[in-house]
């Protein structure tokens, strides 16, 4: 009976936001039997989501972004632990591209440290930073795209978010360099502008104290990655500051210290 209506949770749910996703809708305050009572549910339904768009869509799965990896974003949310959502191969832009601001609901950004994976990284329990560090080929200046598609996101609560990617909407890479030319992820400083005026700033420690951490926690659960990461996957490991909700016409600057800057405008 347990069993049967996990399943039927997740196949309504997963269908619903599926509806709301491809057909550009609001998704409301679900009712009570979509919503997922625990964070492993939540997961379940974002992976069933991503199943759908998989048979329906020309794209795939290319990473991960990981949410609420600092202070700042975990008091914006009011959600204390970190939260991931996956990243699709038609939402992953070059730096300097023109996006429709009509394509959004209510379309964000936030400065990100992004890696790329150099082998595949699988699941694992007390991985070690050296593991991670020769798992990783580059590092990027990254924007990521937020969506707030939601009727009110504050009453949703951290499951049901999850279950949508956690309001992602894509990511825009920017400059890059090998990790072996960063001497230390937690030194590395971010800043953002918006048509060319600051808005925000942080450093790598902003991120759970050490952004390879970002890397680790996700790694290390299996509900969230199943079973391992591909060589080659994007991982971004969260916003050093905190999202800013656009208009259109705006132009995002991102620049990370030792690395460059990425930058989107939404026409």
């Amino acid at each position: 009976m347990v069993n049967f209506m996990v399943d039927n949770l997740i196949e309504k749910a997963s269908k619903y936001i599926y509806d709301c996703r491809i057909n550009h809708r609001i998704l409301n305050v679900m009712q009570k039997e979509y919503i997922s009572k625990t964070e492993k549910e939540a997961y379940l339904i974002q992976n069933a989501v991503h199943k759908l768009l998989d048979q329906e869509t020309k794209d795939s799965v290319i990473g991960r972004k990981i949410g609420c990896t600092t202070k700042i974003m975990q008091d914006y949310l009011n959600i204390k632990t970190p939260c991931a959502g996956r990243i699709r191969s038609n939402n992953c832009f070059d730096s300097s591209v023109e996006l429709l601001f009509k394509n959004y609901k209510k379309v964000g950004v936030e400065c990100e440290i992004a890696v790329s994976l150099y082998s595949d990284l699988y699941v694992k329990k007390n991985i070690s930073h050296e593991y991670l560090y020769s798992a990783i080929d580059k590092v990027f200046t990254a924007i990521e795209i937020v969506d707030d598609r939601y009727e009110n996101w504050s009453l949703l609560g951290a499951n049901r978010l999850i279950a949508d990617d956690f309001f992602g909407a894509g990511c825009v890479l920017g400059d890059c360099v090998p990790i072996k030319n960063i001497r230390d992820l937690k030194k590395l400083k971010g800043r953002m502008y918006i048509n060319n005026n600051i808005i925000g700033f942080g450093t790598g420690a902003d991120i759970m104290k050490n952004p390879i951490l970002a890397l680790k926690w996700l790694i290390e659960h299996d509900d969230i990655v199943q079973g391992y990461l591909p060589a080659g996957s994007i991982v971004l490991l969260g916003s050093m500051v905190q999202t800013h909700w656009l208009n259109k016409g705006d132009e995002v600057r991102t620049i990370v210290s030792e690395i460059g800057e990425s930058r989107v405008k939404f026409i």
